[in-house]
């Protein structure tokens, strides 16, 4: 069977050792290597992830995902590093130098993924749309249900992408359609109630409800002296920007 994950996009061969494992591991992703040079307990373990990401490497769709059974020994490396490090703390300044630079990029990848850890809870606003959807329709809903029909949404691809999944249906009478490359004349044809698409507009249908994802992130000033003020009043420099990214439309007339 030929394999068709390609359709869902090509990432380059490196791609998981010069951005995914990077981003996933922060310090410890060049620690790891450290930590074989450093201690020979560790190389096997790196090794192995190595021979695991290279394989898949030769896959032309690429996802973190993919990588998470390597990422446990490439921390166990990583750890193995630390521990030489502190070991030899005492043996001499440069040595003490090389440990307390370590422990530093360690705190800053933790703060680096603590600050993804709040914009990925904007980053699927497809579920919270969803959500939101049924709050909306609850009344249409119940008035479906006595009247035995089916209530149907189309679900666009933006959505479908961010966090729309079966663990999110309501069930009867709602229905969902996550068709692909339908117009929006096709939309009004097919009867669809309810719209959650990435466009603001649709002809036919009236928004009656938008959910904001993440756009990026940004200082809260400009000049040090701000994000210094941030920083003593216990809040991050950095904030994470959102933006109207799913909309929630109503059919016009029901």
């Amino acid at each position: 069977m030929k394999c068709r994950s390609s359709e869902w996009g090509v990432s380059p061969p490196f791609w998981y050792f010069t951005s995914a494992l990077p981003r996933a591991l922060h310090a410890a992703f060049p620690l790891a290597f450290l930590g074989a040079v450093l201690d020979r307990r560790a190389r096997p373990a790196l090794l192995i992830a190595l021979g695991f990401v290279a394989l898949y490497s030769n896959l032309g769709h690429k996802e973190l995902r993919f990588l998470f059974p390597a990422l446990p020994l490439l921390n166990l490396s990583a750890a193995a590093a630390l521990s030489k490090l502190y070991t030899a703390r005492i043996a001499s300044y440069l040595r003490k130098l090389f440990f307390v630079g370590a422990v530093a990029a360690v705190l800053a990848g933790t703060a680096t993924a603590a600050l993804g850890t709040v914009a990925s809870v904007h980053n699927y606003p497809g579920g919270h749309a969803i959500a939101a959807l049924h709050n909306i329709g609850a009344k249409d809903a119940a008035r479906a249900a006595s009247l035995g029909r089916n209530l149907s949404v189309h679900i666009s691809v933006l959505p479908a992408m961010t966090g729309v999944s079966r663990f999110g249906e309501a069930g009867a009478p709602w229905t969902y359609s996550k068709e692909e490359g339908l117009s929006s004349k096709q939309l009004r044809r097919l009867g669809f109630d309810y719209l959650m698409s990435s466009e603001p507009a649709m002809p036919g249908f009236s928004q009656v409800g938008l959910v904001d994802g993440f756009a990026g992130l940004e200082l809260v000033g400009r000049r040090p002296a701000a994000m210094l003020a941030a920083l003593m009043r216990g809040e991050s420099p950095v904030r994470v920007k959102t933006a109207p990214a799913v909309y929630i439309h109503r059919r016009g007339s029901m």
